[in-house]
């Protein structure tokens, strides 16, 4: 599935629970290079920026900053996607081995859960292929675990840590009503001016 640039792949999950889940990954375009997993658009090694570098000098003036301004883009997005990278997969950028996924897997999947029509639905941020029995069975006492010494157990908020979030919420909710406040008033003397 496909809009533009933004290309997903979604999966339905049988967690053997009786039930199934579509679980929705962002996966690369179709013609985009990959590198070693990246989806890196351009790669600079350093004969290409002494290649470049040398080229430039070539160039007149004119030619010369267009060309420089270039460079700094690539650089800076190149910069970008390394940051994203070294931040770790997220629900933007998942680490999905999409070579090794096919109909039948077995998988561990890490994501968050989403609302998409109505249903839930995970958005994958990590997908381990599990190539063995042993790595199965020890899936499944990762999750028992998880939920005996997690979600078993009722959870509570001290009076703080309620005070805090109800101020947090607050705060979210006063520069909301400010934002929205802004927006009318641009609006009201964009009509003004318009009369």
């Amino acid at each position: 599935m496909g809009n533009g640039s933004n290309y997903k792949k979604i999966y339905t999950l049988d967690d053997s629970s009786g039930s199934c889940i579509e679980c929705s990954a962002i996966s690369p375009a179709a013609n985009t290079p990959s590198v070693e997993g990246s989806t890196l658009t351009t790669q600079f090694s350093k004969q290409n920026m002494n290649k470049n570098l040398a080229c430039e000098r070539k160039i007149d003036e004119k030619n010369h900053d267009a060309e420089e301004r270039r460079h700094v883009k690539q650089n800076k997005i190149v910069r970008q996607e390394r940051q994203v990278q070294a931040a770790g997969p997220s629900v933007l950028i998942p680490s999905v081995p999409w070579n090794e996924v096919d109909i039948g897997t077995v998988a561990k999947i890490k994501g968050r859960v989403a609302i998409w029509w109505d249903r839930r639905r995970i958005e994958i941020v990590k997908v381990e292929v599990l190539k063995c029995t042993d790595l199965e069975v020890k899936c499944w006492n990762e999750v028992r675990e998880f939920r005996k010494e997690i979600l078993d157990i009722p959870w509570s908020l001290t009076r703080n840590e309620e005070l805090q979030c109800r101020s947090f919420k607050e705060r979210q909710m006063r520069k909301s009503s400010k934002d929205n406040e802004k927006k009318r008033s641009q609006r009201r003397k964009q009509v003004r001016m318009e009369k």
